[in-house]
């Protein structure tokens, strides 16, 4: 006879301050994931349009290769799931993390263009199927009433990620095969800790799926402005300080400060957003940008302190709009159409992100450098007259304050938008056939598929030590109960 554990009989520390650190503490190998992948992928977004540059590629060329690299991303989007539903989360995990080290790599080595913009299509690819797994984790491992923090912590962990790298590159004499060598190292060591963790992989993957119509709709014009800021910034900004004479500190500290402008923005803008409506606020942040951008070009000189000046008005402008798209769609769909809507966000958020480096690179290109401001002020013009016509009552349509609350939603991939406590979706449409099961809950043990659209999990199957394997494999039948029924993916 065994004797009883006593460790269980402990009471711990109890209340919802203490649940939602839990919650938090539960997850901080997937943290640590997305920590030191974000790291070594803001590593390699300041750094490889200065290593364009300085083998004297043209504007229009290195804003190719980023473009690709968004494209890629998009594609990725809708690929991967499918991927993960037939192969499994920690080996496509694998994959993805070796195709993303191998293409960085590759890089340094590829002496052409063409190359590039294959080699950074498929690192597009990767990047986004690594994002898609570490968060089909965070939504297996959220209770659906801790989300919304969780959100916000996975948010502030992107945003600090990225933060962290422009302050390495700034404060190091960059050689480029040394750092882009640094990058693909924290890439791979971020395969670590979903590697190793026992947790079981989710079942459930957010597969986006809809029209072109609905994605062509001149309803996102804002977000496909906000990709087009955003994907200018990270193709062409370098370039920019780097023709302005900065050296690569120089342009690591502009960078760092338009990621801390956006971090400071953020939340605050958040609120106001509550209370003044996400259209009112999208429309104030592009005229403001607008004005800033008028100011900095027409009366500011080009030392350093001016452009720094303007990074960080640049980041506090440019890095919450994303998140206020993604707000202003769900003030106008039911929660269960949150997903889908939100998905639709990123698809024109990353079109916005493919074009305007691509139309930004075409007028830089032998032309002075003050062009990409002026595209950028036109960026913001165009932002500002499409929020003011989209423009409603908070909660119109809705009873006074049911309107949700802002949250900051990470610029990713759509399973963020589950994790999001905006969504709703119903259990039917979370990939559940129980017909094809004769009747059983098509979920895995510790799992359960809650009418909130999350992943419930429970603690007495998960704390057995009962885990299934990965792509559906499960222990022997006489070790641990009958397999699970599977599950199909209905989108």
């Amino acid at each position: 006879m065994h004797a009883p554990d006593r460790r269980r009989e402990r009471p711990g520390p109890t209340g919802e301050g203490f649940t939602v650190i839990h919650s938090v503490w539960a997850i901080g190998s997937l943290l640590l994931s997305v920590g030191l992948l974000l790291f070594g992928h803001g590593i390699h977004l300041t750094l490889l349009p200065l290593v364009a540059e300085a083998r004297g590629w043209s504007a229009g060329t290195n804003a190719m290769t980023t473009s690709a690299y968004f494209l890629g991303f998009g594609a990725g989007c809708l690929i991967v799931p499918r991927w993960l539903l037939r192969i499994g989360h920690i080996r496509v995990f694998g994959v993805l993390v070796a195709v993303a080290t191998a293409s960085l790599l590759a890089l340094i080595l590829a002496p052409s263009s063409w190359q590039w913009l294959a080699l950074r299509f498929f690192y597009g690819i990767a990047i986004s199927g690594i994002y898609l797994t570490v968060e089909s984790w965070l939504n297996a491992e959220t209770q659906a009433r801790f989300r919304g923090a969780v959100l916000a912590v996975y948010a502030f962990v992107t945003l600090i990620a990225m933060f962290g790298a422009q302050l390495l590159l700034q404060g190091v004499r960059y050689d480029a095969g040394s750092l882009l060598t640094l990058a693909a190292i924290c890439l791979s060591l971020a395969a670590l800790p979903i590697g190793l963790t026992r947790r079981q992989a989710p079942r459930v993957v957010a597969s986006p799926h809809f029209r072109l119509d609905a994605l062509l709709n001149a309803a996102n014009l804002p977000a496909v402005a906000a990709g087009a800021l955003a994907g200018t910034f990270w193709a062409l900004a370098p370039v920019y300080t780097a023709r302005l004479g900065f050296d690569g500190q120089e342009t690591a500290r502009y960078m760092a400060a338009v990621v801390g402008g956006g971090m400071l923005a953020v939340y605050p803008l958040g609120w106001l957003s509550d209370k003044l409506g996400r259209a009112q606020v999208l429309a104030g942040l592009g005229f403001a940008g607008l004005l800033a951008t008028l100011v900095y070009l027409i009366v500011a000189g080009r030392g350093e302190a001016p452009v720094v000046l303007y990074g960080l008005a640049f980041g506090a402008f440019t890095m919450p709009l994303y998140a206020l798209c993604v707000a202003l769609a769900n003030d106008n769909a039911s929660g269960h159409d949150f997903v889908e809507i939100g998905s639709i966000m990123i698809m024109a958020n990353a079109l916005g992100m493919v074009l305007g480096p691509l139309v930004a690179g075409a007028l830089l290109s032998g032309r002075t450098p003050a062009v990409l401001p002026w595209f950028w002020a036109g960026a913001f013009a165009v932002l500002g007259i499409v929020a003011t016509l989209a423009r409603r009552p908070v909660g119109a349509g809705e009873p006074p304050g049911e309107t949700a609350a802002f949250e900051l939603v990470p610029r990713t991939v759509p399973e963020a938008l589950v994790i999001d406590p905006r969504s709703d979706e119903p259990a039917e449409t979370r990939d559940v056939d129980a017909a094809e099961t004769g009747g059983a809950e098509a979920t895995t043990p510790g799992v359960a598929v809650t009418a909130e659209g999350s992943v419930a999990r429970d603690d007495a199957a998960v704390g057995s030590g009962t885990v299934p394997g990965d792509n559906g494999e499960t222990p022997n039948a006489g070790e641990s109960g009958p397999a699970p029924a599977p599950m199909r993916d209905k989108r």
